[in-house]
């Protein structure tokens, strides 16, 4: 995710610090907006202290860079900053101020950060429970690639790939519920839902309806076969409508690019027996450490 947004690698040391810090945020800010009395930032109590940190450590990473490229003289580089820097309104051909600028970049950095990293996480744990599936996987990889990285123009190719993804994504969605206010008065099922209401959709619940069929707890990437008729309508890991994610080809990218890289040089295993539950934060996680074992191919 740095290199597509900022053409930089993140040193180690602060990747450890970054993951940290959005670790804990994430959950202060589950916290939060659970909370029946939640404080304003502006008071200094123990949770928000810990919030204000933790976004502070994004806001001057990403700060430090967005100067660094706005500055005069700075070269151009063809990355999402760069297009950011680069957008124009279409009215007055105003571009976006430093402020904005951080604040969208800190939005890509984090989106793609914690939904991405989570998703690879359940879907690298589903191989290792599934080896027939990993292996249908690695032929794919091996006939397409033959031992070399993937790269833009292989991703139509690796129709399997993508159906175990979207398998994962109908298992474990990361965004398991969303929200919408109604625009208008409505009803569902006699029960009258008045303008303004705000309603949760539940995703989970959708990925694992009857519409699904009687297999609907087992993990299978067939599924989502091009022939297939899996339905739609109750498949909604990005959303869907006017407010579909913005970054789902991105994902859908760093994904499927991200698992041919693994899987095509290692077998994986699990390395406990222990039950993995997952743990409904601002994402659906995992509610402890996955613990996996890579075996070299080769």
């Amino acid at each position: 995710m740095a290199e597509k947004l900022l053409s930089i690698e993140i040193e180690p040391e602060f990747g450890i610090r970054f993951g940290a810090a959005m670790r804990d945020g994430l959950l202060l800010l589950r916290e939060r907006n659970t909370s029946m009395f939640p404080a304003p930032m502006w008071v200094p109590t123990p949770r928000n202290r810990r919030l204000v940190a933790c976004r502070r450590v994004l806001d001057d990473f990403v700060g430090a860079h967005v100067d660094r490229r706005i500055a005069a003289g700075a070269p151009k580089r063809d990355d999402l900053l760069g297009a950011l820097i680069a957008a124009r309104d279409g009215g007055s051909g105003a571009g976006l101020d430093r402020s904005a600028l951080v604040n969208e970049a800190k939005t890509l950095f984090v989106a793609g950060y914690e939904t991405t990293a989570t998703t690879l996480t359940w879907t690298l744990l589903l191989l290792a429970e599934h080896p027939d599936v990993a292996g249908k996987l690695r032929a794919e990889l091996e006939t397409v690639l033959a031992g070399r990285a993937p790269d833009w123009g292989d991703l139509p190719r690796l129709t399997y790939t993508l159906q175990v993804v979207n398998e994962a994504m109908r298992v474990y969605p990361v965004v398991y519920n969303l929200a919408r206010q109604c625009t208008e008065d409505d009803e569902i099922d006699g029960r009258p839902i008045p303008l303004g209401s705000i309603m949760l959709i539940s995703v989970y619940g959708l990925h694992r309806s009857a519409e699904w069929g009687e297999d609907v707890e087992s993990f299978r990437p067939e599924r989502f076969a091009q022939d297939a008729n899996w339905p739609r309508r109750a498949f909604l890991p990005f959303g869907s409508g006017e407010h579909v994610c913005i970054g789902t080809h991105f994902a859908y990218t760093e994904l499927l690019i991200s698992l041919a890289m693994i899987a095509q040089r290692f077998r994986l295993v699990r390395a406990d027996d222990a039950p993995v539950e997952t743990s409904p934060r601002i994402t659906l996680a995992p509610k402890r450490e996955i613990y996996l074992r890579l075996e070299p191919l080769t």
